[in-house]
């Protein structure tokens, strides 16, 4: 699970996340590789030992690296709770964990 507190969200309400066995694997090997690097704020995902405040600007790069015009980076929490109810996740958990 990925917790979230109430100040890292934009509705200010905390929210645990519910991930895969592959991600979280890749997770810890990702903080291995950034124990092997300045990192100030003890964050897995950061640029130059920086946290990373927002992935819009990522988003929109990988957009137009990819050439890709219609896809808003809201479409991520589609796929995400499409996704999850595939899965067979009761839709109060796919809700409560993508802030609806």
């Amino acid at each position: 699970m990925i917790r979230l507190r109430p100040e890292d969200t934009k509705e200010d309400d905390s929210r645990v996340i519910p991930i895969t066995p592959a991600l979280q694997q890749f997770l810890i090997e990702l903080r291995g590789e950034q124990r092997k690097i300045p990192n100030l704020a003890n964050r897995v995902f950061t640029r130059a030992g920086k946290p990373l405040t927002s992935i819009r600007s990522a988003f929109e790069l990988a957009k137009d690296r990819a050439k890709v015009n219609d896809v808003v980076i809201h479409d991520l929490r589609h796929t995400a709770i499409t996704r999850w109810a595939s899965l067979g996740m009761p839709q109060e958990i796919a809700m409560k964990a993508s802030g609806h």
